[in-house]
């Protein structure tokens, strides 16, 4: 251990004495290299998603995203409706229209489930009919009775679209596990394995397009949130999106922050300006550098990496 020890002590003294030799050469380097990373931070990204702590090539990816094109996926967004008055006629009229508007108006929607469409099974005679059980909004106190009959009669609506004592009636948005292809990639990686096609991370759902379903989900409910309806909202990909939010308002917020901090604490040390430009000359620059690289090679912010920002 001993010579390498001495072999890397003697180049560190090398470079050392190189970059001092030239040290205007070396400052001028160093600024526009630092520059030239840094004018990458624009593209930077968040990636708050689980899958963002593996590589493209890792297995355990590969599979998961094999096993997301056979049977698609199960992270749902579901929203939790509690009117104030009860299954009445307003409240089903109500839940009509945000069913209508959320299909209508939210991006990447897979599928949607609610008492709206909820699939009511009868038979006449030799013939199956399956039917919606709110085709269009009830008018009267007897289509409402009809439909809350409906409800008792079918047990599958009941913890799943709708809460036991009937309190709170859910709406369950499936997004899409896979994007739809343009008519330019539809014959792209046809040989291919499932799960490992050239340019399989564009197919699948990122950090953006969650928080832009999130997003347009919030438009729509936030519309119809009241005293007489409280409207929760949840699932795995708004917890993604909100995660993704709070980071980049606690960015904006900590890194200000903590260079005010590093400037107080080195001016109680050192009490000169120099004690203090040239420590934190250093931090900005290794910083930009830093989060410009990771931008030019396409590495992600996400959660573990954010363990490694300085407070």
């Amino acid at each position: 251990m001993k010579p390498i020890y001495k072999k890397c002590e003697a180049l560190f003294m090398v470079i050392t004495e190189f970059i001092y030799s030239k040290k205007y050469v070396a400052l001028v380097f160093l600024l526009l290299f630092t520059a030239g990373l840094a004018s990458q931070l624009g593209n930077i990204t968040i990636d708050t998603r689980d899958e963002g702590f593996f590589h493209d090539d890792d297995p355990a990816l590969i599979g998961y995203n094999d096993f997301r094109e056979r049977f698609g996926q199960d992270e749902i967004f579901i929203i939790a409706l509690q009117p104030e008055k009860g299954l009445n006629k307003e409240f089903f009229n109500t839940l009509y229209q945000i069913h209508q508007e959320l299909e209508a108006s939210v991006p990447y929607i897979d599928d949607i489930k609610s008492l709206v469409n909820g699939r009511v099974v009868r038979a006449d005679l030799d013939t199956l009919y399956v039917e919606d059980l709110v085709e269009t909004p009830p008018q009267t106190d007897e289509e409402v009775a009809r439909i809350k009959e409906l409800i008792d009669h079918f047990p599958l609506y009941e913890n799943m679209l709708v809460s036991r004592d009937r309190s709170t009636v859910s709406i369950i948005i499936k997004a899409l596990a896979i994007k739809e292809l343009s008519s330019d990639d539809l014959l792209a990686g046809f040989d291919q394995e499932p799960g490992q096609a050239g340019n399989d991370g564009d197919r699948y759902l990122s950090n953006s397009e969650s928080l832009e379903i999130t997003k347009a989900i919030q438009t729509v409910i936030k519309k119809y949130q009241g005293s007489d309806l409280k409207v929760f909202f949840t699932g795995t990909p708004a917890v993604v999106a909100e995660l993704q939010m709070s980071i980049e308002r606690d960015l904006s917020l900590i890194m200000p922050l903590s260079m005010l901090l590093i400037i107080f604490f080195l001016t109680l040390l050192y009490w000169r300006i120099s004690g203090v430009v040239y420590p934190l000359l250093v931090v900005v620059l290794s910083m930009l550098a830093t989060f410009g690289f990771m931008a030019l090679v396409g590495i992600p912010i996400t959660k573990s990496v954010l363990s490694f920002v300085p407070p």
